[in-house]
C-alpha cells in the first residue's frame, strides 16, 4: 500500500477509538508481561489493512512491530 493512499484512509474518529483501545490494554513493562498483548494488538490491526508486518522478539514477551513502506520513485524524465 502507499504510503500516499494509507494517509488518505486515517479516519481521525477511528484514530481516536485506536489509542483508546491501546491505552485500555494494561502494558507497563514487567518481565515477561502485557507489553507483547500491546505489540500483537497492533501488528494485527496492520495485517488487516493489508501491510506486511514482522513481528521482531528483542526479549521475552518484549516484541517489536516492523512495517516497512516502499516508496517507489519516478524515474527522471
Amino acid at each position: 500500500m502507499k504510503p500516499d493512499r494509507l494517509f488518505k484512509e486515517i479516519k481521525r474518529e477511528e484514530l481516536i477509538q485506536l489509542t483508546q483501545d491501546l491505552i485500555r490494554i494494561p502494558s507497563v513493562r514487567r518481565i515477561g508481561e502485557y507489553e507483547e498483548k500491546v505489540a500483537l494488538s497492533l501488528a494485527h490491526l496492520l495485517e488487516e489493512m493489508g501491510l506486511d508486518v514482522v513481528v521482531e522478539s528483542v526479549e521475552p514477551g518484549s516484541p517489536n512491530v516492523i512495517e516497512c513502506f516502499r516508496v517507489r520513485r519516478k524515474a527522471p524524465a
